[in-house]
């Protein structure tokens, strides 16, 4: 258990007597009254305050050692943090048994917070604090982990970068919420947590500026994704069951990058929503898209065909019936998720593998944000209302015109989206490539 700070003691401060005193015991935040609102005018009185403040911490102290605050103290950081992460396992598992209950954690964001938590744990056992406990936890420790993740190379892909400001800030957050966490049990963990604060302060930095693809870009990166994924594009939807996974190998096993790339390019949606469209959400053969339950209202409708104010993606759409077919085909009905995701319980972003062709086709840097910010920018270059492509995308107007909307350095000029990014002949060599292996087409093809 760790010592007490200073005891209850009074000084001058601004011109008057104050009382300093801490609380929790004399372990948690230091607090200040002022002496003469609580009659405590003379010399003698101050002392009588002082005295009084005095047993009332150690009356609070023996409450604590009866409560089980000091054991609390006394328990080891690394096996408080590695219970959080089966908390976080927890989440994860009802998020996926119930998605629609919208508890719990999406598997990416799990694995998001696992990566920073194993890394901050593997850092405290590398320099000597594999001992810590939740008492001794301060904030030079915790200021000293941040400056080796934003001074360490990252890797991305094949190269090696440094976090940007974004990147450490989202590592502050999942680590303030496994300190959050903790201290929210009873008895606390931590003896003062306001000591936290400033190392777990989010650092301010300039916006990234929103980027957008010229069609070259955008053709070249399906083309690359396409080229790696020939073999696993044709195997699609032949279910590998988990004993057979070692035998046959995984090559089925990720979503298909060309796949995820062209649902995000087209509809502006958000990297999770993609991941989680399910067919009960689409009429392929309409080509309208449905997205609930998202951050800015309860529905919103995407028409890839015929939308009122332009034409999106019919070949997309095209597309869509193809693999809506072969779903139906699967044993499981590919669980009922629109991008197919092979021996996976549920689609999976192929994160090393995108990066990979994002290298080889020019290190684009396109990520899925920057395909959101691109299509905001494309529905602006295709004259569609500011208002129209924020609802499309789910974001407010405000929010999709001053971070998501910049200038296409290059387009094609065409009636449909999918054509001024310069994506209808990798599209249409997808359901080329999907046809000749299933025998499955678009209505009126073939």
């Amino acid at each position: 258990m760790p010592k007490p700070r200073a005891k209850p003691r009074v000084r001058q401060w601004n011109g008057d007597w104050f009382l300093f005193y801490r609380e929790n015991g004399g372990y948690g935040s230091e607090r200040r009254i002022k002496c003469s609102e609580h009659g405590y005018t003379s010399a003698a009185a101050r002392r009588r305050m002082v005295k009084e403040y005095c047993e009332k911490e150690e009356q609070e102290r023996a409450e604590m050692r009866l409560r089980g605050a000091g054991v609390a103290y006394d328990t080891p950081l690394i096996k408080a943090l590695e219970a959080y992460l089966s908390s976080i396992t927890a989440r994860e598992e009802a998020r996926r048994l119930n998605p629609e209950g919208r508890e719990g954690l999406t598997t990416e964001s799990a694995r998001q917070v696992r990566f920073t938590i194993e890394d901050f744990i593997q850092w405290l056992r590398k320099i000597g604090k594999a001992n810590l406990t939740t008492g001794g936890m301060d904030a030079p420790t915790l200021q000293d982990y941040f400056q080796k993740l934003a001074s360490e190379d990252a890797v991305r892909g094949e190269a090696k970068v440094k976090r940007s400001v974004s990147t450490l800030n989202k590592h502050k957050r999942h680590v303030k919420g496994a300190l959050n966490h903790l201290n929210e049990r009873r008895p606390r963990l931590f003896p003062d947590f306001d000591i936290f604060k400033k190392p777990l302060r989010q650092v301010s930095g300039e916006m990234q500026d929103p980027r957008a693809f010229g069609h070259q870009e955008l053709s070249k990166f399906l083309g690359k994704a396409i080229e790696h994924e020939v073999n696993a594009i044709q195997r699609l939807y032949q279910n590998v069951e988990p004993e057979n996974r070692a035998r046959r190998g995984r090559t089925s096993a990720e979503t298909p990058v060309s796949l995820v790339f062209v649902l995000l390019a087209l509809t502006g949606v958000r990297q999770s929503e993609a991941l989680n469209l399910k067919w009960e959400s689409i009429d392929p053969y309409r080509g309208i898209l449905r997205f609930r339950r998202t951050k800015t209202g309860p529905l919103r409708v995407l028409q890839l065909r015929s939308a009122p104010e332009a034409v999106i993606a019919p070949k997309l759409a095209d597309l869509l019936t193809v693999l809506y077919q072969l779903a139906k085909r699967s044993p499981s009905r590919a669980n009922g998720y629109v991008l197919p995701h092979g021996s996976r319980l549920t689609p999976y972003f192929p994160r090393k593998k995108w990066e990979r062709i994002d290298t080889e086709a020019g290190l684009f840097r396109i990520t899925p944000q920057a395909l959101r910010q691109n299509f905001c920018s494309y529905c602006a270059s295709m004259n569609v209302d500011s208002a129209v492509a924020a609802m499309w995308s789910g974001h407010k107007p405000a929010v999709a015109e001053r971070y998501y909307r910049t200038l296409v350095p290059a387009r094609l000029f065409s009636q449909s989206f999918e054509a001024a990014m310069g994506l209808e002949t990798g599209i249409d060599r997808l359901i080329d490539i999907l046809g000749k292996a299933h025998g499955v087409w678009p209505p009126g093809i073939r």
